[in-house]
């Protein structure tokens, strides 16, 4: 009589097909993480934008976004035309509007020109400056946000690389 079970090549086998179909299947989910990211980023910058264009018509002031000279982090400066309010007339404690965000590593901004991008929103909701941005991601991911310079709103779509 045989007995029950499975033989040790049996075993060694179904572990050497189980490891192959891992080893095929894992780049494949990398890759999808890190596009993942990369629209995650997109989306994060694109909000950052539309948030400036409507704080600039809610607060009626010129608001500008910039980015350091790395293209690493965004910078949001209301009043950046002199518009704001003079510095006696703001309450105490209030906040002037300021706000910055550090992009991901491997990420940043340039223009169409390979520059550190800036936009500046008028209290009306249009745009001026810097209007088709290029982020650049790692595994040679871009993306494209571009901002219409009549209405200010903001669009973003996958890039070439």
């Amino acid at each position: 009589m045989r007995a029950r079970g499975f033989t040790l090549i049996e075993l060694v086998v179904v572990l050497l097909v189980l490891g192959l179909g891992v080893a095929l299947a894992l780049p494949s989910v990398g890759r999808s993480a890190e596009a993942l990211r990369a629209r995650a980023e997109v989306a994060a910058v694109t909000a950052f934008l539309r948030q400036a264009r409507e704080q600039a018509v809610v607060r009626r002031q010129t608001h500008e976004v910039r980015t350091d000279a790395e293209g690493r982090v965004l910078l949001l400066l209301p009043g950046a035309d002199g518009s704001g309010p003079r510095a006696g007339a703001r309450a105490a404690g209030a906040s002037d509007g300021r706000a910055a965000r550090r992009l991901a590593d491997g990420v940043r901004l340039v223009n169409e020109r390979g520059l550190p991008p800036a936009v500046r929103f008028s209290a009306e909701g249009s745009a001026q400056g810097s209007l088709a941005w290029r982020l650049e991601g790692p595994g040679r991911r871009a993306a494209l946000i571009a901002v219409d310079p009549l209405t200010g709103r903001v669009h973003s779509r996958p890039g070439d690389v």
